[in-house]
């Protein structure tokens, strides 16, 4: 008798394994699919970030070069219209790179930028 129980239950335990190996096998593809997705929509979020950031820092650099360009060209009295009009364009776009790089987490930062422009301020004597 011994015998014939263990070959049952060695026959419902083969039994059991072959029916639940297809279930096991779907719920772990179906988590790997789910991580491979977090995975991806990560590294998605993480290139938006970077490329909003880089268009922020390369937009800031060229409104600040032309700013520059343009206080030296005005103290010469060369400034022309034409300068005026790049400045203006790269102001706008500088101040759209900012919006969008604010919409990332930037305004996690505010407080201090608010500091920052407190020190200059004070630094230059601006009272108001």
């Amino acid at each position: 008798m011994t015998a014939a129980v263990t070959a049952m239950i060695t026959a419902v335990v083969g039994v059991l394994g072959t029916l639940f190996a297809p279930v096991l096998s779907q719920r772990l593809t179906a988590r790997q699919r789910s991580d491979e997705a977090q995975l991806a929509e990560r590294r998605r979020r993480f290139e938006e970030r970077r490329g909003a950031y880089t268009a922020m820092n390369r937009a800031s650099r060229q409104f600040h070069t032309l700013l520059k360009d343009a206080l030296h060209r005005l103290r010469d009295g060369v400034y022309t219209e034409l300068e005026r009009d790049q400045l203006e364009e790269a102001r706008r776009d500088y101040r759209d790179r900012y919006a969008e790089a604010s919409l990332l987490q930037l305004k996690d930062a505010e407080p201090r930028l608010a500091a920052m422009r407190q020190l200059m301020r004070a630094d230059l004597g601006v009272t108001e």
